[in-house]
């Protein structure tokens, strides 16, 4: 199977304009040592095979009709129908990050918004646009913290959860910041307020305290640290749904939150993609990591929205940006901002008062259990009721599965630093669901519909603007709760809006309907490889076998995560010929991340760190890989290109010392030219003791041809929402999947996936690990679809698809020669860079024009070594009437004056937002005022 778009006869008609009459001309610069000849996974099935394949692989997990009491972090709560409505809606789901700003309104006015509730619900000034999850957010917190006072020691609590402190201590790589524990009160399950006390010094950056805690306890104690901190930062670690009756951390001199948003309208999803927030206060804003939305006018003064303060990020900043981060979690951003909307500041405040008065009610029945102690922590729960028990609970959970229950997590599963304080601890967790017979189930809404993007051409206030309406009903919270919890720990007001849930449908249809999208036309973003995502794979990830799992259930009862996980780690592997990979990065950028940090403990291991303090990086490469390996603690070294646009030879032969770590390269590389050299590179790296990596982001230009392992590299990262056609959803969720060759295997984030014979389990056996870089498995539900599109394509279809990717390139490539500059005439690979420098026209208005014309305008100013660059990448699934639509409008915009393009675009809501003044006056945020236009 392949996606073309085109008929054999169009297929012949463009290889003949190009000047081939063989298809592996296309790839005449590949060594043929390095082209592949098999991808050693089966052939491609059909759509309905594929869908028959995965509900069956569903059907052997055990979750969805159990009854639940898992939470300590992922939730089963309600998840309104609007919310899988309309992040289902296509122009949301299939777009790309906002760069764009004009054909983007609807995702960045909804990003705005998320933005106003979050710091609103936190009691902040400032909210970003959204993180990877709760716990690589946490871990940014800290570094944030360490930007902004370079202060050494970070104060946590003893008993925070294992796995959080890995993901954390992966953070602080390559920093010199220390991580200093103080003890909680094992009777209360308070932090001990004299003890963090006797632990801040002149040099302690910031306390880390959680709220609810480790023990699920509502911590009394957590508003007394603004009156000992001294000059230390408070980094909150929070239960957003609990912000609905608790005061936000604002109010108690928090600086910087961070949370897991799972919470707030998204299914379990075993664990991903869920939704990092963070927020804090304004004075830090420049030190804060991840995009911001800003408002500001246009050219004719009409509100709009933009990015702003980009100097702070990666494609910008490169080494020196407050992070890696790109794809971040747009889309699980606005499901939470759809979520908020339709329950309310009234329901929101029911949800949390519901959890807290049936988490009391489980502790009193369990409490008074034979089974249980007399003495049970005195702190009161809010969704994570911990039980003492009398007898030993490592079985617990097991023995309640038998009845068709979710629940009894043993404590020390979770923290080491707490198993001690509270003897045979267990967990059951509650929510709104919670009722005396269990968690009431329901069924999933499968998805929006398409609307036609030229029809926005109206105005829509912000969700804030909107009147009063009827709120959403919830199950079985009518009345008046009575909350037992200090005058001081409990919410005032919430000033978020209350209106009805048709409004919010209409009010996110219409912004849907003011983002492009890749179902509605070509995306050519160059390195962003804009394919169609099939619609199979949606409907798989609708499947509630899949989307209703919890990810800390027994292996016993997930063996059908497992299976698609062990499955897609089998094809990557195949695909890549690496000998390890692991799922767990959440992100291109946090793969890379990952890289790095491999890379560190390899060195580290071999007792060579010290001495391995640089990576080197092609002056084209992408923003990300300067800004990873400045994370990761080395120097990054820039190495020229060549006249011909690949890797100077003689500039890395220069480089390359005995201090050399690793060389990190793209092949192809972001000129979409192929790098011939490649074994001259791998040979000159490796005899240098250095590692070689391979960015996966330009993938989709060799994937069936060759791979990273044939060509020498020792680690790659993949971008599933690139090579295997996962949505971008407006900016995220993505998954950025690591391979190594064998002896780097035993340094991989834990855990990766094992078989035994039937049986797939969590394999922790990697001696050298990193630990951990996000929460769980990874970003599942992402994964999900990626083993989809890899198993409805198979061998045959996937490198179909890779030579349809070139040959559509190298047709615009051939259509544009003498209309514009190409720099370096060679072949191309998945993209094309040109110059409008020779027309006498910008890049930018260039791109300009071509939004008037209905198509997305390529990626420009970038890379940075061609002036005036626009980069077009095609990719292979489409049409030629829409590659010629593409040309023709590129083309003529080189016959229009500069004046006259200046004035584009004209047929859109906003033309040309000024993000001068969205940085200048940075409005951040919904602040009250109605806007007149």
């Amino acid at each position: 199977m392949s996606d073309s778009m085109q008929s054999n006869s169009e297929k012949q008609e463009i290889a003949e304009f190009v000047g081939i009459s063989d298809e592996m001309e296309l790839f005449s610069d590949i060594p043929k040592k390095f082209r592949k000849t098999d991808l050693k996974i089966s052939p491609g099935i059909s759509e309905y095979e594929v869908i028959s394949r995965a509900l069956s692989i569903g059907e052997t997990n055990r979750g969805p009709d159990m009854i639940n009491f898992l939470g300590n972090g992922i939730y089963d709560r309600v998840v309104p129908s609007t919310v899988d409505s309309i992040i289902g809606r296509s122009e949301f789901l299939t777009a790309y990050t906002p760069y764009q700003a004009e054909m983007s309104q609807g995702a960045l006015q909804s990003l705005f918004e998320y933005q106003t509730y979050m710091a609103e619900l936190t009691g902040m000034d400032i909210s970003n646009s959204s993180m990877y999850d709760g716990f690589s957010t946490l871990g940014e917190a800290v570094r944030m913290a360490h930007r902004i006072n370079e202060k050494r020691d970070i104060l946590i609590p003893a008993n925070i959860y294992d796995d959080k402190l890995k993901v954390i201590e992966s953070y602080l790589y390559g920093l010199p910041v220390r991580l200093v524990r103080y003890s909680v009160n094992s009777k209360s399950g308070f932090i001990n307020i004299e003890d963090i006390q006797s632990k801040i010094t002149d040099d302690t950056s910031a306390i880390v305290v959680e709220m609810p805690n480790a023990l699920g306890i509502i911590d009394e104690n957590v508003p007394k640290i603004q009156q000992i901190r001294k000059n230390a930062l408070i980094i909150a670690y929070v239960d957003p749904v609990s912000l609905g009756m608790l005061a936000p951390p604002g109010e108690y001199g928090v600086d910087i939150v961070a949370a897991e948003g799972q919470q707030l309208g998204i299914h379990m999803n075993f664990g991903g993609p869920t939704l990092g927030i963070l927020s804090f206060r304004k004075d830090y804003v420049r030190k804060s990591p991840g995009r911001i939305i800003g408002e500001t006018v246009d050219s004719n003064g009409k509100r709009a929205y933009v990015m702003t303060l980009q100097t702070r990020e990666q494609h910008i900043r490169r080494e020196k940006a407050t992070s890696n981060i790109c794809t971040n979690q747009a889309l699980m951003a606005i499901a939470a901002t759809v979520y908020l909307g339709t329950v309310g500041p009234s329901g929101l405040r029911k949800i949390a008062e519901t959890t807290y008065i049936n988490s009391r009610k489980l502790k009193e029945k369990l409490g008074g259990l034979k089974i249980a102690e007399r003495q049970q922590l005195t702190g009161k729960p809010f969704s994570d009721v911990l039980v003492s028990f009398r007898k030993d609970v490592n079985g617990l959970q097991e023995f309640l599965s038998t009845k068709g229950i979710n629940g009894g997590l043993a404590l020390s599963r979770l923290s080491s630093g707490a198993a001690s304080d509270v003897r045979n601890g267990a967990f059951f967790s509650t929510t709104e669901k919670t009722t005396d017979g269990g968690n009431c189930k329901a069924g999933r809404n499968t998805g929006g519909v398409l609307m036609t993007y030229h029809e926005a051409v109206y105005d829509e206030p912000l969700i804030f603007e909107y009147r009063s309406g009827t709120t959403y009903k919830l199950p079985g919270l009518e009345g008046k709760q009575k909350i037992d919890l200090p005058e001081n720990l409990l919410r005032k007001e919430l000033n978020l809006p209350e209106v009805s849930e048709y409004d919010v449908v209409r009010h996110y249809t219409r912004l849907s309907q003011m983002n492009y999208s890749v179902d509605l036309g070509i995306y050519p973003l160059g390195s962003c490889t804009m394919k169609f995502n099939p619609k199979y794979a949606d409907a798989i990830a609708s499947f509630r076998q899949f989307s209703e799992m919890h990810p800390l259930q027994l292996q016993s009862e997930t063996q059908g995560e497992l299976r698609i996980l062990y499955e897609l780690q089998e094809y990557l592997k195949a695909i890549s010929d690496m000998d390890a990979v692991t799922l767990q990065p959440l992100a291109g950028a946090q793969g890379e991340y990952t890289g790095i940090l491999i890379t560190r403990k390899y060195f580290e291991v071999k007792g060579e760190l010290d001495g391995r303090t640089d990576v080197l990086i092609p002056d084209s490469a992408h923003g990300t890989n300067p800004a990873s390996a400045a994370m990761g603690g080395f120097n990054v070294i820039e190495i020229p290109s060549s006249e011909n646009g690949t890797v100077n030879l003689d500039a890395l032969k220069a480089a390359l010392s005995e201090h050399t770590a690793a060389f990190m390269i793209t092949n192809p590389n972001t000129l979409g030219i192929f790098e011939d050299h490649i074994e001259e590179i791998a040979k000159m790296v490796h005899d240098a003791g250095a590692l070689l990596y391979y960015d996966g982001a330009n993938f989709n230009g060799i994937l069936g041809v060759t791979s990273p392992g044939i060509m020498g590299f020792d680690i790659v990262h993949f971008n599933l929402h690139k090579t295997f056609a996962t949505p971008h959803g407006s900016g995220g969720p993505g998954a950025g999947p690591v391979g190594v060759k064998s002896r780097l295997k035993d340094f991989l984030p834990v855990p990766v996936i094992g078989k035994d014979g039937d049986r797939y389990f969590l394999d922790y056996g990697a001696k050298h690990t990193i630990g951990k870089v996000s929460s769980y498995t990874g970003s599942f539900m992402v994964l999900l679809r990626a083993w989809a599109y890899i198993t409805y394509h198979g061998s045959d279809g996937l490198r179909r698809n890779t030579v349809n990717a070139v040959l559509n390139t190298n047709y615009i490539r051939k259509r544009l020669e003498g209309r514009f500059s190409i720099p370096y005439k060679t072949l191309k690979k998945h993209e094309v860079v040109i110059s409008t420098e020779n027309t006498g026209i910008r890049a930018l208005d260039a791109a300009k024009y071509l939004i008037d014309q209905g198509v997305h305008a390529p990626t420009i100013y970038f890379p940075l070594i061609v002036h005036e660059a626009m980069m077009i990448e095609p990719t292979e699934t489409v049409s030629k009437q829409d590659l010629d639509r593409f040309v023709d409008a590129l083309i003529e915009s080189s016959k229009l004056s500069p004046e006259e393009l200046k004035n584009h675009p004209v047929n859109l809501p906003v033309s040309r937002p000024d993000e001068v003044k969205a940085a200048r006056d940075m409005k951040v945020r919904w602040d009250g005022s109605t806007h007149g236009n």
